[in-house]
């Protein structure tokens, strides 16, 4: 995780926007919920609350001419419904939001 030094200045709302990129990854990647049923049910429930704390990492090492690779990335979400120790790396996603 990425952590900024204690004098690097923030804008007012920068908060607010992180919570926006977590709450974007949490509702691409979250598997859908079932419609209700009828009129009267309401529905599953309230939505998980977002988890900024929540991380997945990929460690990958690869090797380029005589020099061995070890690295590490953020993975958001999957397209594969394997467990996570037998995905194949082609299936990881990083989700990236801009303003």
């Amino acid at each position: 995780m990425v952590q900024r030094a204690e004098d690097e200045p923030r804008f007012p709302d920068a908060d607010r926007f992180e919570y926006y990129g977590y709450k974007f990854e949490q509702l691409c990647s979250a598997a859908p919920t079932p419609a209700p049923a009828a009129p009267h049910n309401p529905g599953p429930g309230p939505e998980p609350v977002v988890d900024a704390t929540s991380e997945f990492s990929a460690l990958v090492r690869l090797g380029l001419g005589k020099h061995r690779i070890l690295m590490a990335a953020e993975v958001d979400c999957s397209t594969s419904d394997q467990a996570a120790e037998e995905v194949q790396l082609e299936r990881l996603r990083e989700l990236k939001t801009f303003k």
